[in-house]
């Protein structure tokens, strides 16, 4: 993950178990409030992944994932734009998007990982991380824009 983190041409931050478990926050989403400048607001009516009114395309893999989001209430402001951003848990999309961050206590995740200004978020459980490290398998590429 390290190197996948390391290898994208745009900002990352990532937080580890250690940190997650020193906050004061219950919920992955209460934790994005206090601890980064992401700080969830309503989503506008039709606002979708991105700010864009709709997605469209398949719904192969990477039409799920552009469509990870759009169904949630919650929504970031990037770069002066309202965004659904997308979400992961254990490298799977989040179809409630942000919502779903709500019913994730923070002493369930192992790490969590933000690209480009809140666009996509990636959390990662202690159950996953132990399924790796019995069994490596590749992890879904960061498909983004700086």
């Amino acid at each position: 993950m390290r190197s996948r983190r390391r290898s994208v041409a745009f900002q990352t931050r990532a937080f580890d178990q250690e940190r997650l478990l020193r906050s004061a926050s219950a919920t992955l989403l209460e934790f994005l409030r206090s601890e980064t400048r992401y700080t969830p607001v309503p989503c506008p009516a039709g606002t979708g992944i991105f700010g864009t009114g709709s997605s469209t395309g398949s719904l192969g893999w990477h039409g799920i994932s552009r469509l990870t989001g759009a169904m949630s209430t919650s929504c970031i402001i990037r770069r002066g734009r309202t965004i659904s951003p997308r979400v992961y848990i254990d490298e799977m999309p989040a179809i409630g998007g942000m919502d779903e961050l709500e019913t994730y206590p923070t002493a369930q995740i192992y790490a969590l990982e933000v690209y480009s200004q809140g666009a996509e978020i990636r959390a990662y459980t202690y159950g996953f991380m132990q399924r790796m490290a019995e069994r490596p398998m590749a992890l879904i590429p960061i498909n983004l824009w700086p």
